[in-house]
């Protein structure tokens, strides 16, 4: 992690979803790669459960409450934004693709109409981290300031209100210290704990019931 991402508390939380985001594509790509048997079925379903929760709310939060502060504050970066709005798009259209195929095979279908739908997806989702970390991550310092952070975050949270279980572990396994002190300033203690001993080990259980080897 760059001195730049460590320096702005919203970049720390970015750089960990998108860690998560690659290393459950990593996941995936390796769990379903033909060399071996495919993982259970269920727990391939219940697994992607949670991973396209959690991608599909942090571009929600991004689109709906992060880009539009900073579209306020620099309206020339419309078309930039634009632009990642539609990278959100047509990756949820290939995450789409790719959950049909898992319930097709869940219900029976064929694993490689799964395998099929991965490739697409997975360029997709990293066209978009890629371009975003690098035209949109160095505007965050300047457009985003630490009073906004407190409201913004406020207002994102409501986005996972019904089900932070579903998005939290996901985004706290293996997250560096200075996310868990970026959460002591917006979660009390107690939720924190919460997520630590509750949310964190039922998702660990996801994966190990998914990918028990990756």
């Amino acid at each position: 992690m760059t001195s730049a991402t460590s320096a702005h508390p919203y970049l720390v939380l970015q750089q960990a979803i998108h860690d998560a985001v690659r290393r459950n594509l990593a996941r995936i790509v390796a769990a379903f790669d033909r060399s071996a048997a495919p993982p259970p079925s269920e727990a391939a379903v219940r697994f992607w459960d949670i991973v396209s929760f959690a991608v599909h709310h942090h571009h929600e939060t991004e689109d709906g409450v992060y880009w539009p502060l900073m579209r306020e504050r620099r309206p020339e970066l419309g078309t930039l934004f634009d632009r990642t709005e539609g990278e959100h798009a047509a990756i949820l259209g290939a995450m789409q693709a790719f959950e049909k195929a898992l319930a097709e095979w869940d219900n029976g279908g064929d694993v490689d109409g799964v395998r099929a739908t991965i490739p697409p997806m997975v360029e997709a989702i990293e066209l978009h981290l890629r371009q975003e970390e690098a035209d949109v991550w160095p505007l965050i310092p300047e457009l985003i300031t630490q009073d906004d952070l407190v409201a913004l975050q406020t207002k994102a949270q409501k986005v996972v209100a019904m089900a932070p279980e579903r998005m939290l572990g996901f985004a706290l396994e293996g997250a560096p210290d200075a996310i868990l002190r970026l959460m002591e300033t917006v979660v009390p203690a107690e939720g924190l704990n919460h997520m630590l001993s509750q949310w964190l080990p039922e998702w660990q259980r996801t994966v190990m019931a998914f990918a028990p080897t990756l």
